[in-house]
């Protein structure tokens, strides 16, 4: 790996998540698994830690950085992609209040069935909500209650103690880039499956007034939205303050602290991180949350822009 850049991967899957030293070219290095349980409620609950997450992400980074693979230096970025459609609830300092209802969670399916009927239902939805909806979003809040404004109204009604000191719902992909950056931000895509947000121009999308009023939810409680694209901060000393995980990545001795950016980019992804157990790698526009660039480094995302898929085949299936 003399004179080879590389980027630091983690995907943060319902298992537990995969941290790997990945090339430019997609090349899988080596990687390290740290499984993270799942806690099956009744009522169909299905809830995860996020502080297990991150001691989870710390530790597989720990063992994959000590088989000195490639010189420190030599990490030119990093990519964070994940589970989608969980639910984590912070306070102002960026702390987790309960565990993230994560994508199997079903509890929620009262209160959005209320939320999306009315007198006259067509499969379950008022046809003028559903029509709403439907304009500004492309589609609508599932009656399964797995999306993750049923994991709110959830939280509003059976939790409404977490429900009054959550400062913002992240996403868990967003919530590692706040422990990561210290930002409350998700990105366009990340929030779509929330149905809040008005979609019809993507060089716009926002937060819609009217499908917060029909959700009955408060714009406040959700990040500011950003494009994939864009640079989400620097990596400032006072992210250090969060973890361990911060200062073992991005210290000095890593040689990158105070040099990165974290871009909220969904252009680049080492996919599932790459479904690593397969060890099949998928590299595609359209999946990433996310990825560091250092001065100095490789400028990876106008690299996999220029493809907009490539498949790196090696045994397994993806």
């Amino acid at each position: 790996m003399a004179n080879r850049s590389c980027i630091l991967a983690v995907d943060l899957g319902t298992s537990g998540p995969k941290v790997g030293l990945v090339t430019p070219e997609g090349e899988v290095l080596a990687y390290e698994f740290e499984a993270t349980p799942v806690m099956l409620l009744p009522g169909g609950g299905a809830e995860q830690s996020a502080d297990v997450w991150w001691d989870a992400i710390t530790r597989a980074t720990r063992r994959l950085l000590a088989r000195q693979l490639a010189p420190i230096d030599s990490i030119a970025a990093m990519v964070c992609t994940g589970q989608w459609c969980g639910t984590v609830p912070v306070d102002r300092g960026g702390n987790a209040l309960a565990n993230a209802l994560i994508w199997m969670d079903a509890r929620g399916a009262p209160y959005v069935k209320s939320v999306i009927g009315g007198p006259l239902r067509i499969e379950g939805y008022a046809p003028n909500k559903l029509l709403t909806w439907m304009r500004l979003t492309g589609g609508a809040p599932t009656r399964s209650g797995k999306d993750p404004i049923a994991h709110i109204l959830f939280l509003k009604h059976e939790r409404p103690e977490i429900y009054r000191q959550t400062y913002k719902f992240l996403e868990p992909k967003d919530y590692l880039n706040l422990r990561l950056t210290g930002r409350f931000a998700a990105s366009t895509e990340s929030i779509t499956m929330h149905w809040l947000t008005d979609n019809r121009d993507l060089a716009q999308v926002d937060y819609a007034p009217r499908l917060l009023a029909l959700a009955g939810v408060e714009r406040d409680k959700f990040p500011d939205l950003r494009r994939a694209v864009d640079i989400l901060g620097p990596l400032q000393p006072q992210v250090e303050r969060f973890d361990s995980f911060s200062r073992l990545v991005f210290n000095r001795r890593i040689g990158l602290h105070g040099r990165c950016h974290r871009r909220r980019g969904w252009r680049f992804c080492v996919a599932g991180l790459l479904q690593l157990l397969n060890m099949r790698a998928v590299v595609r526009v359209g999946a990433c949350q996310g990825v560091y660039f250092c001065q100095g480094g490789i400028h990876v995302h106008q690299t996999i822009q220029k493809h907009n898929t490539a498949i790196l085949d090696g045994p397994g299936d993806a």
